[in-house]
């Protein structure tokens, strides 16, 4: 007898909320047929009070409900509720009166919400689907203005809230309810929507906007370039390393003349040590643009940090010749003149005075400090507040050059730049 009641008292209950949600839905449907535009301030007032709580109720049953049908079921009538909302405002436009166009949009935007919702619910418990059609047909209807939503908040410049609608233009696109009619014909905007959803995200700060719509953003024709480097920025903002390299160098390869990618791959290879990697970007890079004076530069700096000052002086030269102003250039040459010199002083510190090597050492070191003194000169001239590129260089040199009035205002200088230094 125990049971029986149990029993009972569960199929009551049902029947007292199945009772509820029936009479809900059929008030909630009572309300969305019944409401229009009113053109007194306090009867629009109560249009809008009595959708919004059609809304609300249907949504407090949702935790209720018990079968997928049911769920979809007060899914689909919110969605009617907002596509009721938008119509009042598109009343407002066909009377050429002033609409709210947040509200417009906004309510655009939550019966797509609504729908998909409805369709994705519906599927885990049913083969046939009650609302799919009628769901479809809507979004179809509206999708246009759910696109003009996202243009018309890109023009005021509100990145954040225009991403929203062209996240849902382009996400929705993939979902079981519109995936199918997708099927049987291509949307030729997606690619252009994903290029304004990319630019919204990396204007609002989402980078993971940036990187779920640049791929698709790169099949615009538009501006390519710029999507490539917020795509870029994004990895780099989110910590995803791998897919920073694997974005810059595909930006090498697609768009070569911007040295964003360029740059910033080799700052990688280089500030991890990984010269052989460095060195084969910069060779494909020389092969695309050999008269590229950054190109030879960056090759100067892979030699200059393995401390290769010969070939680094090659490469230099090939710089200079490009660019004969290229302060780069100058310096690095003769940084590389200047070690090589100090090299010399340190085997000549090794062997006796009198030692013909010696002799050779000194030699050497004559001659590498003058060719490296024109170019720490022209870096001095270019750069007189950096004194911290030249100074300590040039004061070597003009010791061993034995040029004492110039090697007096060095001193000076390394004096104060020391100064400095201990201070800090």
């Amino acid at each position: 007898m125990k049971k029986i009641g149990i029993g009972l008292f569960v199929l009551l209950s049902s029947a007292v909320v199945s009772a509820k949600t029936d009479q809900i839905v059929k008030d909630a449907r009572k309300t969305i047929r019944n409401a229009f535009y009113q053109s007194d301030g306090n009867e629009a007032n109560k249009v809008r009070d009595r959708l919004n709580d059609a809304e609300r109720k249907l949504l407090e049953l949702l935790p209720n409900q018990k079968t997928a049908r049911e769920k979809a079921q007060c899914y689909y009538y919110a969605g009617m509720v907002q596509k009721r909302f938008n119509a009042i405002e598109n009343t407002k436009l066909y009377l050429k009166l002033q609409m709210d166009t947040a509200r417009f949009y906004d309510s655009l935007y939550k019966m797509y919400a609504y729908l998909i919702k409805c369709d994705s619910v519906e599927m885990t418990g049913r083969k046939k689907l009650h609302y799919r059609k009628k769901a479809q047909e809507d979004l179809m209807r509206y999708r246009h203005n759910l696109l003009n939503g996202g243009r018309y908040y890109l023009k005021k410049k509100d990145y954040k809230e225009a991403y929203r609608y062209l996240d849902m233009y382009l996400w929705s696109a993939d979902q079981p309810v519109l995936k199918d009619y997708f099927l049987s014909q291509i949307d030729t905007l997606y690619s252009k929507v994903a290029y304004w959803a990319t630019t919204a995200a990396y204007y609002s700060g989402n980078n993971e906007g940036v990187i779920l719509y640049a791929d698709a953003a790169l099949g615009y024709s538009k501006n390519k370039t710029y999507i490539q480097e917020y795509h870029c920025k994004a990895f780099l903002a989110t910590g995803d390393t791998l897919g920073w390299l694997k974005s810059l160098k595909n930006g090498i390869m697609n768009c070569p003349e911007h040295s964003y990618f360029f740059t910033n791959l080799m700052d990688y290879y280089i500030r991890t040590k990984q010269y052989a990697l460095a060195m084969k970007y910069v060779d494909h890079m020389i092969y695309y643009d050999p008269k590229q004076p950054l190109y030879w530069f960056v090759k100067a700096s892979v030699y200059m940090y393995q401390k290769q000052y010969k070939q680094c002086i090659d490469m230099c030269k090939m710089v200079l010749s490009l660019d004969s102003q290229h302060i780069g250039g100058h310096q690095f040459e003769g940084a590389c003149y200047y070690h090589l010199a100090a090299n010399e002083v340190d085997s000549m510190r090794m062997v006796p005075v009198r030692d013909v090597r010696y002799s050779k050492h000194r030699k050497r070191v004559v001659a590498y400090c003058r060719e490296a003194l024109p170019h720490l000169r022209f870096v001095k001239e270019k750069n007189p507040d950096d004194a911290k590129r030249w100074a300590p260089m040039l004061y070597m040199i003009y010791l061993n050059l034995n040029m004492g009035r110039e090697f007096e205002e060095m001193e000076k200088i390394v004096a104060t730049l020391n100064t400095t230094q201990v201070d800090e």
